[in-house]
């Protein structure tokens, strides 16, 4: 697993799927509003290497969540037959892909590895392409995913070398397969991230580079 993505960004860059896909088998996990055009697209790009896709519930990434979707996918799947995880949709839906990599042992929750930092090898562990749909998360290239205990009021991170995707690919369409609301909205964060960069009495030359860039 590499210490950081690969990032893959360009236009159509989705297409290239199949070339880091490869021979493995895959499992999709995608957001709860995707259309059934995004689906189609999926499989036509991975064929019979598409196992299965799972629709994300419209919710926060929680505890509960995390531990249903992990025991569902790793009591089918074992390492002989493991399958690569291909994520697509904002920063719940990607958070939800860092949970679900991790083989935590039965019958541990994921609250057993929150805000504390996660090596790799420490657990088996997955392949992982992120592909985002929204700006201003970040989700995509960092090493933490926010997990929620709702019954506790509480907001945890999960976090560390482990939780790294080996692949982030950036396709700007992506972003038009996504509710209006929350193209504009999460382009109004990522442009809030930029100008308090800017601001920032204490910023260096290349923060200041890339947040101009990322205003503009």
């Amino acid at each position: 697993m590499l210490s950081k993505p690969e990032i893959i960004i360009s236009i159509g860059a989705r297409h290239k799927l199949p070339q880091l896909v490869k021979q493995h088998p895959v499992v999709a996990l995608i957001y709860h509003h995707a259309s059934e055009t995004l689906v189609d697209e999926l499989q036509t790009l991975l064929g019979p290497n598409l196992l299965k896709v799972i629709r994300c519930p419209d919710e926060l990434p929680t505890v509960e969540l995390a531990d249903s979707l992990r025991r569902d996918f790793w009591g089918i799947h074992t390492r002989r037959d493991l399958p690569l995880i291909v994520a697509i949709g904002g920063g719940s839906t990607l958070d939800l892909a860092k949970s679900l990599r991790l083989n935590i042992p039965h019958p541990a929750s994921i609250t057993s590895v929150l805000d504390r930092k996660i090596e790799v090898g420490e657990f088996e562990s997955c392949s992982m392409i992120l592909m985002p749909t929204t700006a201003g998360t970040g989700s995509e290239v960092s090493s933490t995913a926010t997990i929620w205990d709702i019954e506790n009021r509480t907001k945890h991170s999960l976090f560390g070398p482990a939780v790294v995707a080996d692949w982030a690919v950036i396709d700007p369409e992506l972003a038009l397969t996504s509710p209006w609301l929350v193209t504009r909205d999460s382009g109004i964060d990522a442009l809030s991230h930029a100008l308090e960069t800017l601001w920032n009495r204490n910023r260096v030359p290349k923060a200041f580079a890339y947040a101009m860039s990322a205003a503009q």
